[in-house]
């Protein structure tokens, strides 16, 4: 697990690095840092389920906003969003994002699922700093 949380870091830290030309890139460059650094404290053995599932709330609700625009593209035909790196038309932007919350959820939540054994508590990081670097 610790090589797939690496390169799940990898791949979030790229995203966030490719926000810089973004219309919107501080949100995104958090979204995706955020996501970075959680898949880099797994790959130390510990999960921080809070900024977990603070990151899902954020981006469900997030993707439930672009729903909208979601079924406008569908309905629209599904124009591609890959013929072109610049977004030129609204929906390109739209729809990329809401896929790139969708990672990020997925992500937190296999986060979550793999690290139930190895959580780190609350009172935990509270009471001790050490606790993301044991």
């Amino acid at each position: 697990m610790k090589l797939i949380n690496i390169i799940l870091a990898i791949v979030f830290i790229a995203f966030a690095v490719f926000q810089y030309n973004d219309p919107d890139p501080y949100i995104w460059m958090f979204v995706y840092g955020v996501t970075a650094l959680l898949c880099l404290n797994a790959a130390m053995g510990k999960t921080f389920r809070l900024g977990n599932i603070t990151v899902i709330m954020f981006s469900t609700i997030y993707m439930v906003l672009l729903i909208p625009q979601m079924v406008e593209w569908i309905v629209g035909g599904m124009p591609s969003i890959a013929t072109e790196m610049k977004a030129e038309s609204a929906h390109v932007e739209l729809v990329r994002e809401f896929f790139g919350l969708l990672i990020t959820i997925l992500t937190m939540l296999f986060q979550l699922r793999i690290g139930k054994n190895s959580d780190v508590k609350i009172e935990k990081l509270i009471t001790d700093d050490s606790a993301l670097v044991e």
